[in-house]
């Protein structure tokens, strides 16, 4: 499972961000090593949605449900297990969120979350 998530992350990462060298590889090891996942899963086992959470910083990140299971209320009740989760284990949650990806801005305002600031940040790869 976590290998058909992984993959799956990237062809949404792709599309999203387009392709830079070695994106699968990169972006794998940090779906297996580094973020735990939330899933849902259909009957048949098939991923409908998932949520990831970077264990040492204690982010979640790369909300996602397949789009046609959009607009049933996944992606919030994602976000709100896993959200209750860290806050319950670390005392303080945060989430990166695109300020263009209005749909995942207005889910995360509507459980409390709050615009407290911008950053970016680059993709380095050794040649």
């Amino acid at each position: 499972m976590t290998k058909d998530i992984s993959e799956l992350v990237v062809k949404n990462a792709h599309q999203d961000w387009g392709t830079f060298i070695d994106a699968s590889s990169v972006l794998q090891s940090a779906c297996s090593f580094h973020c735990p996942h939330v899933v849902f899963t259909h009957g048949n086992g098939a991923p409908v949605g998932w949520f990831m959470q970077h264990v040492i910083l204690g982010s979640l990140n790369y909300l996602h449900v397949q789009p046609e299971y959009r607009g049933q209320g996944l992606g919030k009740k994602l976000v709100s297990i896993l959200s209750k989760e860290v806050l319950d284990r670390d005392g303080v949650s945060f989430i990166h969120v695109s300020p263009d990806n209005k749909v995942s801005v207005k889910i995360h305002e509507d459980l409390g979350y709050v615009d407290v600031g911008a950053f970016s940040f680059s993709i380095m790869l050794p040649e």
